[in-house]
């Protein structure tokens, strides 16, 4: 294992004083009822699900969605074991282990859902589709929130490397948008030829994009970075969403490095996170790194670092402890 050195960044330099004063009078948007609570089951509740997760008191931004990250983490901060055919997120919320409560973190990621307009999940395969399954929770974003279906599933790949094969994209119910760069477009095209076969062999990039769209309900833009061009520009991303999609509210649901650009960025708005009661270790059996809850490239100091604003505590059980929390930029 080779340490990784990263860069640092510059910022602008103020006072420590002015940083006081900042954090002081920064006040969160969000209030929730009761602060702290139990739930008693997991079977978490329409009503428990809303108290924790109300959307009401926010403020929806013009030029891109209200946002907020979702994710499970043991305590030493790994979101996945990383083994061999074992990348989900579940084990880490102890689904492997039966009766110590992981359902109650697979409702409260649903109920997520249930409230998104769209959800950013990891580009890896073999991840489970994006939606609403549990009944009620579908029924209160229909019927209450007056939203259609389930939210759109949105992927991110600067290289365009996409098995379409697999269950994710069988539900056309599910709309799919891919964000990509120039280089991954083209990939991509390949990609939607090499699974439809000789009766698209011959067909352009264009085409063969178009006839993915009318398919399989799968829309692929390209927005790389203009500074960056091998990295997708989110902020372009979820201007793009907001405006033309109507993307009011998205949960991004993706690994630590995607999150971290977000958050680097300042287009999170608040994180909700489960921290379940297992240590993992920073290493899996071949001696790679397990992901981690946050793997940010940006050396933040104590004077500009971002602070999360806790607005809400859950437990379950004697291994889940929930939190939700609103941030606060310094840099």
């Amino acid at each position: 294992y080779q340490r990784r050195v990263r860069a640092p960044y510059t910022h602008k330099k103020e006072t420590d004083s002015s940083f006081a004063i900042m954090a002081s009078h920064f006040k969160p948007n969000i209030v929730v009822q009761p602060q702290i609570h139990e739930f008693p089951s997991d079977e978490i509740s329409v009503e428990e699900a809303r108290a924790f997760f109300d959307l009401s008191q926010v403020t929806i931004p013009e030029n891109r969605p209200y946002i907020w990250t979702n994710t499970v983490q043991s305590i030493d901060g790994v979101i996945s074991f990383w083994e061999k055919e074992q990348h989900e997120a579940s084990e880490i919320a102890l689904s492997h282990i039966p009766n110590r409560g992981a359902n109650s973190d697979w409702r409260l990621l649903n109920f997520g859902f249930a409230t998104a307009d769209a959800v950013i999940v990891p580009n890896r395969r073999h991840h489970s589709l994006v939606k609403v399954f549990v009944p009620e929770f579908l029924e209160y974003r229909r019927n209450v929130l007056k939203k259609e279906g389930h939210p759109i599933q949105i992927l991110l790949t600067s290289k365009g490397e996409i098995d379409f094969t697999e269950p994710r994209f069988s539900d056309i119910s599910v709309k799919t948008i891919i964000f990509t760069t120039q280089r991954g477009l083209g990939n991509l095209a390949n990609c939607v030829r090499a699974y439809y076969g000789a009766s698209l062999e011959t067909q352009s990039d264009e085409m063969s994009l178009e006839y993915l769209r009318e398919d399989k309900n799968i829309i692929i833009k390209e927005f790389g970075s203009d500074v960056k061009p091998n990295y997708v520009d989110l902020e372009k991303m979820c201007h793009y969403l907001r405006t033309v999609e109507n993307v009011k509210t998205m949960e991004v649901s993706a690994g630590g490095n995607t999150i971290s650009q977000f958050l680097h960025m300042k287009m999170i708005d608040e994180t909700r996170y489960t921290t379940s009661g297992q240590l993992c270790g920073l290493y899996n059996s071949t001696g790679e790194t397990r992901p981690l809850f946050f793997d940010s490239n940006y050396a933040y100091t104590s004077k500009d670092s971002p602070l999360l604003h806790y607005v809400g505590y859950r437990l379950h059980g004697s291994h889940h402890f929930f939190a939700r929390g609103v941030w606060q930029y310094r840099h």
